[in-house]
């Protein structure tokens, strides 16, 4: 995937993603998509590509085998319980 592509600005300064790029990233018209700002550029992903990533550096940070709703809920009613006791 290491593809070079040129696109340009048109006069409102938009700029069209060649069909063949949509297609390798899984863009559909009218979908939206996220554009970051970095040092290298811009970086374009879909939601889904984004969710994906976070959800995987979480997963490392949070480790196997660790619910983070279970966490959540036990935390909750551990509140509850001691808001109850006072």
């Amino acid at each position: 995937m290491n593809e070079v592509f040129h696109a340009k600005l048109n006069d409102e300064g938009r700029l069209v993603i060649p069909a063949v790029c949509r297609r390798q990233i899984g863009l559909q018209p009218g979908q939206e998509v996220i554009i970051k700002v970095t040092s290298d550029g811009l970086l374009l992903t879909s939601y889904e590509q984004d969710l994906n990533q976070f959800q995987d550096e979480v997963a490392k940070l949070v480790g196997p085998g660790v619910s983070l709703v279970d966490e959540v809920i036990n935390e909750r009613r551990a509140e509850a319980a001691k808001e109850a006791g006072e």
